[in-house]
């Protein structure tokens, strides 16, 4: 390999975890950017939607419930589908990298697998004797 490859080979190194890094911030500071936006649009409607009411002599209508209690809050009746995706995907995401390892390798790197493998078992655990919470009429 001569200078120049192996030169390359170091930058890339390099360069794939200070982009993973700087994407990752990138993302959340847009979903923050976007969220705030949202909220602000939303306080500014209700503000003129108020200000009219109070113009015209109408009862002031309520703030919107969504400035209080975010949409994004976690529904506790999804938390268990969640949780089986979750736990179907890391248990065969982690079979699928045992085969791969010990495909490739040998089986004592394949066993590298089962910590993927035990994530997805706990979180099937989970959804098997976790807390049921009853539909909402």
């Amino acid at each position: 390999m001569d200078a120049e490859a192996l030169l390359l080979k170091q930058l890339l190194g390099l360069l794939i975890p200070i982009c993973g890094i700087v994407g990752g911030v990138a993302v959340a500071l847009l979903w923050l950017g976007t969220e705030h936006k949202r909220r602000s649009q939303l306080l500014e409607q209700s503000h003129r939607e108020r200000m009219l009411a109070i113009e015209r002599g109408l009862p002031v209508p309520p703030l919107p419930q969504e400035l209080f209690d975010p949409e994004d809050r976690v529904d506790p009746l999804d938390v268990r589908s969640r949780a089986l995706r979750r736990g179907l995907t890391f248990v065969l995401g982690g079979l699928a990298v045992s085969a791969a390892l010990a495909i490739n390798r040998d089986i004592d790197t394949a066993a590298w697998g089962l910590i993927p493998i035990a994530i997805g078992i706990a979180n099937l655990i989970f959804v098997r004797l976790g807390p049921t919470m009853a539909k909402p009429d």
